[in-house]
């Protein structure tokens, strides 16, 4: 061996260590993917496609998503497109994210479950979607709190 050159069990030292790092970060980011469970658009209502209650529904599930960026496990928003307009047009939503998840991952599932009940539940009026890290809920009529 020369001095002043690596060693090969330096290189496989650092090779070993280089994927060990490499596949910590991948699982991490795994982990942060949302897990589908099921949602529920019961078909009690629809709305029509490009009129307000969808452009309400588009607002509000974009309301959320960006709400689920602060360090907070739940939340609830309305939208309407005016105080004046008709009651019909107004979306009511929540999301709530388990306890034990970190903002990351709470961010990650209400971002992903709003993009999927919209495909899941296209016309719906009222959804839900659950995900084991979250759960988002949208209605045309006001969410009562469990008393």
């Amino acid at each position: 061996m020369i001095m002043g050159e690596p060693s090969i069990n330096f290189w496989m030292t650092h090779l070993v260590l280089s994927l060990l790092i490499v596949s910590f970060h991948s699982q991490s980011r795994i982990e942060a993917v949302p897990t589908y469970t099921d949602h529920s658009c019961p078909n009690t209502s629809t709305f029509t496609i490009n009129t307000p209650y969808q452009s309400n529904l588009n607002h509000l599930l974009a309301y959320l998503s960006s709400n689920a960026t602060r360090n907070i496990e739940f939340y609830n928003a309305t939208a309407s497109a005016s105080t004046t307009g008709p009651v019909d047009d107004t979306v009511y939503g929540l999301y709530l994210c388990r306890g034990d998840m970190s903002p990351d991952v709470c961010r990650a599932c209400v971002a992903g479950a709003t993009k999927d009940l919209i495909v899941r539940c296209p016309v719906e009026k009222v959804a839900v979607g659950w995900y084991e890290e979250c759960m988002l809920r949208y209605s045309n009529r006001y969410i009562n709190k469990i008393k």
